[in-house]
Formats: structure tokens, sequence, C-alpha cells
């Protein structure tokens, strides 16, 4: 895992940890020294911020968001309702986020897919 910076609500310096998993798998999880907009808060800022570092189409990835202190359901598979739709001033609009609670094993079963 790795610092992921990004510009959280009202431009505010924001970060949490991410880890990407083959070409378009991202888990992006709170850490102890996370400063800023959460991850929670932070989906239409950091979707942004990884289509533009990463150069992949945002339509195509599949995100998580990782609440390691939440041991019931540490990972929720985060979607987004209509799908980002591209500005001419390269921010991502994301309508409807949703988050679907993973069980370990259901996270597993999705890094596994992409490890074999």
């Amino acid at each position: 895992m790795e610092k992921f910076n990004f510009k959280g609500l009202y431009g505010c310096e924001s970060s949490c940890g991410i880890t990407r998993y083959g070409d378009n798998i991202f888990v992006l999880s709170y850490t102890d020294d996370d400063v800023g907009t959460s991850v929670t808060n932070g989906w239409e800022y950091i979707v942004t911020d990884i289509a533009d570092r990463y150069g992949v189409d945002v339509n195509e990835c599949i995100f998580i968001e990782c609440a390691p202190h939440d041991k019931r359901f540490p990972y929720s598979r985060v979607t987004f309702g209509g799908g980002p739709q591209w500005m001419c001033n390269r921010e991502v609009i994301v309508s409807k986020v949703k988050w679907v609670p993973l069980r370990a094993k259901e996270f597993e079963a999705i890094i596994a897919g992409v490890q074999s």
C-alpha cells in the first residue's frame, strides 16, 4: 500500500492508502495518518485523481473501500449509479455512490482473479 494524496472537499489536502491490483482494481484504505477528506466522502475527487494519475477508464475499474476497523465487513465495493461523466474541466461527476459490503473471502476472490 502506498500513500495517495488527493484534493478533497473545498480543495482540502487529503490522503489515504491505495493498493492497485492488476490494471483496474483499486483499494482505498483508511490509515492512521490520513488527513483531510475521508475516503467515504471523497470518492468524487479520488476517482478523478485515479483517472489522471493512472491513465485508466474509471468505467472499467473496480473500486474497493477498506475500513480495517470494521471487523464484520472491512471491505466495500464502491459503484456509481449512471457512471462517471467527463466534463470539459476534467472533473468527474459521479452520482449515487453505493457501497456494497464484502466479507473478507469475497474481497480475496476478487483479488485472486487478478493474481492468478
